[in-house]
């Protein structure tokens, strides 16, 4: 379906390629190329024939004003020799660089006298009435002559006298006879010229007009789909404006709105060269398979195109001596580019058989001007414009035949994917009553693992608190053990006391002595509640069930309150070594914090199995507080490392795995950062980091 446009475009491009040839073969074929002068008083066009030309080598001498000798001279002055028929015309043995050429005018009558000269490769001056009244190019080896192909000679010659003797002195830079010779020449009023250039250039003209119009328009096609991809259209288009390009700059009519010989110049050999460009990328698209040969040929072509315009416009080595090797490079193209198409297209037949019979009918067409041109065959009319012609449109159906392949393949895609759609509709009806189910489902076992989390949370903390209550009961036996002890032996003191008094047996020796028992018992006592005392402060400050949830933090008094907390696990087995630096206080939730902090020492504790140090460090860098605990137990295997903050890991076989897992979330919950490096037998450094500001 998207190929529908195209391929409409393209059958508008061959339908009116077609339409507008026939129409101007309709128009141009009852009038013959010699038309009559509009003024029928008026002479007809002349061409100047060889019979009339007289020749002879070497360069005339000045005289003292400057004017060659030769310019005075005609037809009857000695050393003028015929052209036609001439046998010594192609020796030249002195190898002269200059020729003159002598011929006198037809007569007639004409309005505003002009001899047009088509197309010559080299400089000339022309003389009449002793006088210089035309130059073209240099004559000297100059760059600037390889335009002259480029030019048209219009040359009024209203001006001259009865005599009407024409000289030219042509430059022959390479001591070879005059290519000028070769040349049309035409005498003839200004209007009849133009006719008779519009009359023989518009058949190239039209068709070069023709050729840019459908290469134009086939790259058109190619931006409005360019998301298609659609290469091949854009390989035609350019093959058909570097065609139309070609021999718009080379017809005789262009000069007509074109003077600049440079500009003609560089079309013509640019539009020439480059069309090859077009034709392999053309071929490469329209293959069944994409053949790496053909695509290496236009890669290449690209880079002999670029060098050849760079060594002409460097006038390191101009296109005029290029033409043999590029001709054979063509040639090469072409015929391998046409072989692997046809090959790769000899299932289906009938595109390759069109390619072939449009390339037949361009070789045959282009021989046969060839045969003209050697004069093998007698002139009659040039068939390789219309040999092009034939080509282009043999190139367009097979581009448009591919396009209509294209867009049926298309159409049964089409129908297959509306049959997939609908059975994907239903299917997706399924699904959305599935997912409906599923969602609830999801939701329901979502609802259900939170609440397990949180169930396995919960009981890692109440482990943990066990812990906790545990040391905290020990911590508190031994003073509540001494306090209980001390009050008895005070209890027995005073009754004795009371009975010695009562007895009035008591001597100052045994009351000194009893109340100096009673005092040590006190001070066992305040010893003990003030060890209580401590204990619990520290419960309340670890806990802060007291205080708002998120406040200001000292650190160290964390750090401080938990190792109270613990220390029936230091004792006798780990010494603490504090290296405190100055913190500011930070912002967080205190009973999160503790809790952090009671997870990593109680894993430093566990990890020494038998004496053992943790070192404790806390520095800041102004935006954050560093806490780094490190110890001296056995370490964690480098293949547990990256495992330790999964929930359910542990590496000491009892508890639940949620301690590091709770420390971690506590962490990330502050915004902060927390790093563990460990190495088996050397012990593990936990580096805690926690933002100053939330």
């Amino acid at each position: 379906m998207c190929f529908t446009s195209n391929s409409g475009h393209f059958r508008a491009v061959c339908l009116s390629i077609y339409a507008i040839s026939v129409l101007y073969l309709a128009l141009m074929a009852p009038f013959p190329v010699c038309a009559k002068p509009l003024d029928s008083q008026l002479s007809p066009i002349k061409e100047i024939a060889r019979e009339n030309l007289y020749y002879r080598w070497g360069d005339s001498p000045v005289n003292e004003q400057g004017v060659p000798v030769w310019a005075y001279e005609d037809v009857t002055s000695p050393g003028w020799q015929p052209v036609n028929g001439s046998p010594d015309l192609q020796k030249n043995p002195q190898k002269h660089q200059i020729m003159w050429l002598l011929t006198k005018l037809p007569e007639g009558r004409w309005q505003h006298l002009t001899l047009f000269i088509s197309a010559v490769s080299q400089s000339f001056e022309m003389y009449s009435d002793h006088r210089l009244i035309y130059r073209s190019g240099e004559f000297r080896p100059s760059a600037g002559n390889k335009f002259l192909d480029a030019r048209r000679h219009h040359i009024p010659l209203e001006s001259i006298s009865r005599t009407r003797v024409l000289l030219l002195r042509v430059y022959s830079g390479n001591s070879r006879p005059a290519r000028i010779l070769g040349s049309r020449m035409w005498l003839g009023s200004q209007m009849d010229i133009t006719r008779r250039i519009i009359r023989v250039g518009s058949e190239s003209f039209v068709l070069g007009f023709l050729f840019v119009f459908a290469g134009l328009l086939s790259v058109f096609v190619y931006l409005r789909r360019r998301s298609q991809k659609p290469y091949a259209a854009i390989g035609f288009g350019v093959f058909a404006s570097c065609i139309g390009m070609g021999y718009l700059a080379t017809s005789p009519v262009s000069q007509l709105f074109i003077e600049s010989a440079i500009v003609r110049y560089y079309c013509s050999i640019i539009g020439f060269i480059s069309f090859p460009i077009g034709l392999y990328l053309f071929l490469e698209q329209i293959a069944d398979h994409r053949d790496a040969l053909v695509r290496r040929l236009w890669q290449l072509h690209i880079f002999v195109t670029v060098l050849l315009v760079l060594l002409d416009v460097t006038n390191i080595k101009p296109m005029s001596e290029m033409g043999m090797p590029f001709s054979i490079l063509l040639l090469f193209g072409i015929f391998v580019g046409i072989y692997r198409f046809s090959a790769g297209k000899a299932s289906y037949g009938i595109e390759s058989k069109i390619l072939s019979i449009g390339t037949v009918i361009l070789v045959l067409s282009g021989l046969h001007d060839v045969l003209i041109s050697l004069r093998i065959i007698p002139p009659w009319h040039s068939l390789f414009l219309w040999g092009v012609l034939a080509f282009i449109l043999s190139l367009a159906y097979v581009l448009e035949s591919s396009f209509a392949q294209a867009q049926r393949r298309l159409e049964v895609y089409s129908k297959e994917l509306e049959a997939k759609s609908e059975e994907l509709e239903a299917s997706n009806e399924k699904l959305e009553e599935y997912s409906q189910t599923l969602e609830q489902r999801v939701e329901e076992r979502t609802r259900q693992l939170r609440a397990a989390q949180d169930q396995l949370i919960m009981r890692e903390k109440m482990a943990s608190l066990g812990n906790l209550v545990a040391g905290v009961a020990h911590e508190m036996n031994n003073p509540v053990g001494a306090i209980h002890s001390s009050a008895d032996v005070a209890n027995r003191g005073i009754r004795k006391l009371r009975v010695l008094l009562r007895e009035g047996k008591a001597s100052s020796s045994e009351m000194l002595r009893s109340l100096g028992l009673l005092e040590a018992n006190n001070e066992v006592i305040a010893t003990g509640s003030e060890r209580i005392a401590k204990i619990i402060q520290s419960l309340r400050s670890f806990s802060k069930l007291d205080e708002a949830l998120f406040q200001r933090i000292d650190i160290h008094e964390s750090i401080d309150t938990t190792l109270t907390l613990l220390q029936h696990e230091l004792r006798d087995k780990v010494s603490v070594i504090k290296d405190y630096g100055e913190l500011p206080h930070i912002h967080g939730y205190p009973n999160e914090l503790n809790q952090m902090l009671m997870n990593l020492l109680s894993n430093a504790i566990r990890a020494i199995e038998y004496q053992g140090i943790i070192r404790i460090a806390t520095s800041t860098d102004g935006a954050e507080v560093m806490v780094k605990i490190s110890d001296t137990g056995k370490g964690i295997p480098p293949d547990r490392l990256s495992r330790i903050f999964d929930p359910g890991y542990t590496g000491v076989g009892v508890g639940m795995g949620l301690g590091l897992s709770i420390v971690y979330n506590i962490v990330q919950k502050h915004r902060g950062d927390i790093q563990i490096q460990s190495e088996v037998g050397k012990g593990t450094e936990v580096t805690v980091s926690l933002p100053v500001e939330q």
